[in-house]
């Protein structure tokens, strides 16, 4: 048996978790929405369909919209970057390892075309994120989501009082 002052520590039962599922409101920090931007496509697919399938129930304050507005951007330009790299190594070591033949004749021409499938996929990738600065999915879905569900903006008192609250906890 747990103690109710310690439980915060331990896994909820089934059905608390249940519950929480069925019946609680969520609330997405801006890294959870800008790591779409990083995910496969799958995973951006699944996080996605459950941003909408609990929409009603969803809520995001003020600051971690902000946030996302801010960073999105830059995060879908940070994945652009991330990309051009991965195909430059893969060229790189493709010219250093495999195009010399004689040098390695040990991968078969199926080999090498999987070699350049990964070439492939990866430029397609960075079409579909580098599109996303002008036509973005998700931050439609977000937008969509989130209308009339963002926190209120916390005047100049209420953030001193924040900030304050905040040193003294860094104090302790």
């Amino acid at each position: 048996m747990v103690l109710k002052e310690f439980g915060h520590h331990f896994r909820p039962s089934e059905d608390a978790l249940r519950a929480l599922w069925q019946t609680g409101t969520f609330s997405f920090d801006a890294n959870v929405l800008l790591n779409l931007y990083g995910y496969s496509k799958q995973t951006r697919t699944a996080l996605r369909d459950l941003i909408e399938r609990c929409s009603s129930r969803t809520v995001i304050p003020a600051q971690f919209g902000l946030e996302y507005s801010r960073g999105r951007a830059r995060t879908i330009c940070r994945q652009i970057k991330r990309i051009d790299e991965a195909i430059a190594d893969l060229k790189r070591f493709r010219d250093r390892w495999l195009v010399p033949a004689k040098e390695h004749p040990h991968l078969s021409s199926a080999a090498m075309g999987k070699f350049e499938c990964i070439k492939v996929e990866l430029e397609g990738g960075r079409k579909d994120i580098e599109s996303m600065l002008s036509n973005d999915p998700f931050a439609e879905m977000i937008l969509t989501t989130f209308a009339d569900r963002v926190g209120a903006v916390p005047n100049q008192s209420e953030l001193d009082e924040y900030y304050k609250i905040a040193r003294e906890r860094d104090d302790r």
